[in-house]
C-alpha cells in the first residue's frame, strides 16, 4: 500500500496528512510549493459517490441517534462519528496515492 506521492511541480513528497488535510476530496494543494493539485481517478464517480453515501449514512445515523439516545449518550456518539468521518478522509488519502494520478489543472477548465 502506497502511503505518499510526489508533487508533479516540485517533486516534494506528499504524505497521508496532506491528504487528509485536502479541502475537497478531489482536490489538493503542494504543501511546498502551494501549486493546486488535482486528483485524476479512473472511475471518479464511484468514489465521489461512495463518500457522499458515507455522509448521508452518517447523518441520517445523527438524527435518529439523538431521537433514541439520551442527551450524554448522544455526546459518545458524536465522538464515535467524528472518529468515522476521519476515517473516510483517511480511507480518501489512502485511495489518492494507490489508484490516482496527481496533476497540475488545466487553466481552461472550471472545477
Amino acid at each position: 500500500m502506497n502511503t505518499q506521492g510526489d508533487c508533479p511541480v516540485c517533486g516534494a513528497t506528499l504524505t497521508l496528512w496532506d491528504g487528509f488535510k485536502a479541502p475537497a476530496p478531489l482536490s489538493l494543494a503542494c504543501p511546498q510549493c502551494n501549486e493546486k493539485l488535482v486528483v485524476e481517478l479512473p472511475m471518479r464517480w464511484l468514489f465521489v459517490t461512495l463518500v457522499v453515501l458515507a455522509y448521508i449514512w452518517l447523518g441520517v445515523e445523527a438524527v435518529l441517534q439523538l431521537c433514541y439516545l439520551q442527551f450524554t449518550g448522544f455526546f459518545w456518539w458524536i465522538a464515535m462519528m467524528a472518529a468515522l468521518l476521519a476515517l473516510v478522509a483517511l480511507i480518501g488519502s489512502i485511495v489518492y496515492f494507490n489508484f490516482a494520478d496527481l496533476m497540475v489543472p488545466d487553466d481552461s477548465r472550471e472545477f
